[in-house]
């Protein structure tokens, strides 16, 4: 059987697009949850995925949501993951910006 990149596959949906809709109800909570954890200290993603017991994905998903909303930033800092490499130490920004709340439309704070 030759493989044929162009040739359409069973599942139209895209997995990417999958995974984020099968999470897309909890972002809210995972991000209060990491909110908590950063208003305790500076933590990194890996330590955070320790302490929440959830995967890399989930958790750095978040963060990145929490980046583009400028509550959580790089705090300059490194320590070792579980792995022995240096990962950012993230800190929360204080006091958060407030966002926009996509389903009522006014601003909300993030915590």
């Amino acid at each position: 059987m030759n493989y044929n990149p162009d040739a359409p596959t069973e599942d139209p949906v895209d997995p990417s697009r999958a995974a984020y809709e099968s999470v897309k109800a909890h972002i809210p909570t995972i991000q209060g949850q990491i909110l908590s954890l950063l208003l305790m200290g500076p933590k990194t993603c890996d330590e955070m995925e320790v302490i929440l017991d959830m995967p890399h994905q989930t958790v750095s998903a978040c963060i990145t949501g929490l980046k583009k909303a400028g509550a959580v930033r790089d705090s300059g800092k490194r320590r070792p993951t579980r792995t022995g490499r240096k990962a950012t130490v993230l800190e929360m920004v204080t006091p958060p910006p407030p966002s926009k709340d996509p389903v009522v439309g006014e601003q909300t704070s993030l915590i």
